[in-house]
């Protein structure tokens, strides 16, 4: 057999072995349907890109409600908070390096208020570098590293939902009536 015929086959007993030891590309898990139907919130100040992207991305798994009355789980975005800093200094004491770093709390209830997953904030932070020479260039490069931590965060939220199984979530709503029974 030619040296050709033997990569198609090759490549296919390596996908099939890694496939089959349970491989996957990193991030790329899946949100469990046990949380659908799931109602998507964004308070003031959750730029529009990362509820956007959020929704884009709960849309391909499939679990998101219609409106908030069917949904069994909300899930709401606040507090985002985005902030530059000075990282490091020139030899003129100019700015040389920034910071930017950009914030959002999460939580996600079922629909009779339980928390699945209280006020949890999320980071994300990236460092560029500043030219004085360059403004409208240093300017881009921010909006880019902006959209940049807004996806990170859309990601880190995603991946903060992939442990809710069914299972998970009936021992949460177990142990939150066992509380709440004990405490009266």
């Amino acid at each position: 057999m030619p040296q050709a015929a033997w990569k198609p086959i090759l490549t296919l007993a390596l996908v099939t072995v890694l496939t089959a030891c349970g491989f996957q590309l990193r991030g790329s898990g899946m949100v469990p349907d046990a949380l659908a139907p799931l109602a998507l919130s964004c308070g003031e100040g959750v730029p529009g890109p990362v509820c956007s992207g959020l929704r884009e991305r709960l849309g391909l798994y499939n679990i998101l409600a219609e409106d908030d009355e069917t949904a069994g789980y909300r899930l709401k975005l606040s507090g985002y908070e985005q902030e530059r800093r000075t990282s490091a200094l020139d030899d003129r004491a100019a700015a040389a390096e920034y910071e930017l770093s950009a914030r959002i709390a999460v939580a996600l209830t079922t629909r009779d208020g339980i928390p699945l997953l209280a006020d949890t904030e999320l980071s994300a932070r990236e460092f560029y570098q500043a030219d004085e020479q360059q403004v409208l260039a240093g300017e881009r490069e921010q909006q880019g590293i902006e959209g940049l931590l807004q996806d990170q965060l859309v990601q880190q939220v995603t991946r903060r939902l992939m442990p809710f199984t069914e299972e998970r979530i009936r021992r949460i709503r177990s142990e939150h009536e066992n509380s709440t029974d004990t405490d009266e």
